[in-house]
């Protein structure tokens, strides 16, 4: 979450109009620090209030990390003196499990005799044209700036600072006369830039510093933008002489799937990159790819501590069921009653057992003859 202790904490752009001799004494990386790729979408996008709705799954891959779009606004310029726009197109990223929380990628939108490429985009707003994907704000996209940022998201009196990347395109949407003049009608006019929370509670903000070294935040939801002579600049920005990467380019050739190539994701599911977002780990055929995996077969490749995940467990397991099992042997035998004995055996029914005659009355009355019958007459 926080930002470095020298890092920027406004918008920067140059005291006087940029030239060519000035982008000269700004460092030029080698490669593109991201990828865009734009997802598929079902519907038209809509625009309100010159807040702008498209497909939910449009993300670049920055660093070897996916971040998400969440937000897109037409909005007045925030940075001067590098094109003469009158409007920007903003695009805000996220993605809070990185060091760098958000990427901000600004497109300029200028009047001109023609629409160009890039503003086919813009164009299905005001007419019936074809709806185009984000892609095409980038069809023509070669030069770009891109420096770092510290912004504030202002919570309970207090403020956390996110760290932030910002990318400025020096070639943007041209839209010609009747297609700028529908699109910016009326006294609804685009706002300055607001950086929306992102699903975050709070508001955010920038920060400059006064002359005695105090800190000064911009209004809540804005954010401020500070100019530098091009030799303090340089310190700061950088200039990328290509264009991004577009997963869903229709200007890349084709390419057989025998030269497709594959990269190792890391334990995070992400791509291994070094600081420029270059991958760090050399990447596999396809073919070679695939017969690699095959070699591994089923097994599961398991480490002494996974394995260790498991035994545990199972082993604490069945010792519980053994110690349950042996309490439950021993009560059972500590409530058993002993066996019956020599008790004599009575019941409902039963007659008692006849004792021995002690008179001699009794023993007349058992040897008595028995009665004489006499027959009736028929």
């Amino acid at each position: 979450m926080s930002c470095g202790i020298n890092t920027e904490r406004t918008f920067l752009y140059p005291t006087s109009p940029l030239t060519q001799a000035d982008i000269t004494k700004l460092a030029i990386p080698p490669t593109y620090p991201f990828t865009i790729n734009f997802g598929p979408r079902s519907v038209a996008p809509t625009m309100e209030n010159y807040i702008l709705h498209d497909a939910e799954n449009n993300t670049i891959l920055y660093k070897g990390a996916n971040y998400q779009l969440v937000s897109m606004q037409i909005c007045n310029p925030t940075h001067l003196n590098i094109t003469t726009s009158t409007y920007e197109l903003a695009l805000t990223f996220v993605n809070w499990f990185e060091p760098v929380k958000l990427v901000i990628v600004l497109v300029p939108i200028s009047e001109g005799a023609a629409t160009n490429n890039n503003g086919t985009y813009l164009k299905q707003f005001v007419d019936d044209s074809a709806a185009h994907s984000l892609s095409t704000l980038f069809t023509d996209a070669s030069g770009s700036f891109g420096y770092n940022l510290c912004l504030n998201l202002h919570q309970d009196n207090t403020n956390n600072p996110y760290n932030t990347d910002v990318y400025y395109f020096k070639t943007g949407a041209t839209l010609n006369s009747k297609t700028y003049n529908a699109l910016f009608k009326g006294d609804n006019r685009p706002r300055d830039f607001e950086l929306l929370p992102g699903g975050m509670r709070g508001s955010w903000q920038t920060t400059i510093y006064d002359t005695n070294g105090e800190a000064v935040y911009s209004s809540l939801g804005n954010l401020s933008k500070k100019a530098m002579v091009i030799d303090t600049l340089k310190t700061w920005m950088s200039y990328y002489s290509d264009a991004p990467p577009l997963s869903s380019s229709t200007k890349c050739p084709y390419v057989p799937v025998s030269q497709y190539k594959c990269y190792p994701f890391n334990e995070n599911g992400n791509i291994t990159t070094d600081e420029n977002g270059v991958p760090v780990v050399s990447p596999l055929p396809l073919n070679q790819a695939i017969e690699k995996q095959a070699n591994k077969g089923n097994s599961l490749n398991l480490s002494w501590e996974s394995i260790q995940m498991f035994i545990w467990p199972l082993l604490g397991f069945i010792i519980l069921i053994i110690v349950l099992a042996v309490v439950f042997f021993l009560v059972s035998r500590a409530t058993t009653p002993p066996p019956l004995k020599d008790l004599p055996v009575t019941g409902p029914g039963t007659p008692p057992t006849a004792s021995a005659p002690s008179t001699g009355a009794s023993t007349a009355a058992s040897t008595a003859p028995p009665p004489t019958t006499t027959a009736l007459p028929h």
